[in-house]
């Protein structure tokens, strides 16, 4: 049987938006957008979308893409209003994990 490894590491993604810090926070935030900009599109069928945007509260949205189910579970870790988003989520696609992440999602102003 071949061995298998496993390498832990750490990176960073940033993204700028050229909005303000309020307006993005809301994106994330808000179910009705986050659902559009997150669940919805043109390929894609949403079977499920609940969101509860508090500390501890979790998101979980299934849809389906390209004829496979897609899956995401969120929990939120922490929250400071217009600044921070700390977040934990596990995204599976046709019953496979494809993604996850645990950390923070930090809006900064722009300079």
């Amino acid at each position: 049987m071949k061995e298998r490894s496993v390498t832990h590491a750490t990176f960073t993604i940033e993204r700028r938006y050229p909005r303000p810090p309020q307006r993005v926070f809301a994106a994330f935030s808000d179910p009705a957008q986050k659902r559009r900009w997150f669940a919805e599109g043109e390929e894609f069928q949403v079977e499920q979308f609940e969101m509860n945007f508090r500390v501890g509260g979790v998101e979980r949205s299934s849809f389906r893409v390209q004829g496979m189910d897609c899956v995401n579970d969120t929990v939120y870790l922490g929250i400071a209003p217009d600044r921070r988003i700390v977040l934990a989520y596990t995204m599976t696609l046709g019953g496979k994990r494809i993604s996850f992440l645990h950390g923070p999602v930090r809006q900064h102003q722009r300079r």
